[in-house]
């Protein structure tokens, strides 16, 4: 699937629901990505970034494509289209996990990547959905 089309943002929607409904343990908070200058075909009528939002709540996933506000969100990337799809292909294991989060720091030095708001977790970082996407993604 084509990085950011809709075919693959409904994927991405489906993989969030069904994570958030077979584990109810599921961390709660809102992430949301914002991509900058994606392909002229991508754009929904009228739009000039695409965005999603992904919010869980009591083990209850919800998703939406728009972009929150900074304040709502635990996770919030603006972000290159093209800075974010090799690390959307990357699919990250135990062996490569630091070369995955250099690739982003090296994007966030270069102002290719925004982290406009980042809450630590002191949970380690868990790749599935990024890895089950990132798998499809071309």
């Amino acid at each position: 699937m084509e990085f950011a089309s809709a075919e693959w943002l409904t994927y991405l929607k489906k993989l969030f629901l069904a994570r958030a409904a077979t584990n109810p343990k599921t961390v709660d908070g809102v992430t949301c990505e914002v991509y900058r200058n994606p392909p002229a075909h991508l754009l929904p009528a009228g739009k000039s970034v695409l965005a999603w939002t992904r919010t869980i709540r009591n083990g209850i996933a919800t998703v939406s494509f728009e972009e929150c506000p900074n304040e709502d969100a635990d996770v919030k990337l603006v972000a290159d289209y093209d800075a974010l799809l090799p690390l959307a292909r990357f699919i990250v294991t135990e062996e490569n996990e630091a070369a995955f989060i250099g690739a982003m720091d090296e994007a966030v030095r270069e102002g290719r990547v925004t982290v406009v708001r980042e809450t630590r977790s002191d949970q380690p970082r868990d790749y599935t959905i990024h890895n089950l996407i990132g798998a499809l993604t071309r």
